[in-house]
């Protein structure tokens, strides 16, 4: 069991995406870091189009206001930046093996599978 940033499987949008990685990956499972990767160019994305230019400071600007809801990680919110820079919205599910894979089972919304315990047998 462990307690870390994960993708939300139980959004259409993230199983998509999460298929074809695995295709074009060669069937590696789409976790943290790749969850992460896909959320990090999404949220860029999204601020370059409503900035609509590349000065720096108008980038910088539009990257304060995000207010992205299209993220592929389990999350309390949409992304949004605080003061110092984090997204206070950011958040991690419980992660438990089960049938040999990492499986979230919790938060509610973000769980595939009910929470086994004692420990699962292998």
């Amino acid at each position: 069991m462990d307690s870390v940033p994960w993708p939300n499987f139980k959004n259409p949008r993230t199983r998509a995406v999460a298929d074809e990685y695995a295709k074009r990956s060669g069937g590696k499972t789409f976790d943290t870091n790749s969850g992460y990767s896909y959320d990090g160019m999404l949220v860029i994305a999204d601020a370059l189009e409503r900035a609509k230019s590349t000065d720096p400071d108008v980038v910088v600007d539009a990257i304060k206001k995000t207010r992205f809801t299209g993220h592929l990680m389990v999350s309390a919110g949409p992304v949004v930046f605080n003061e110092i820079g984090d997204n206070p919205n950011a958040s991690t599910a419980l992660i438990q093996i089960l049938g040999q894979k990492p499986v979230a089972v919790w938060p509610r919304e973000a769980a595939l599978q009910k929470f086994v315990f004692p420990r699962p047998k292998v």
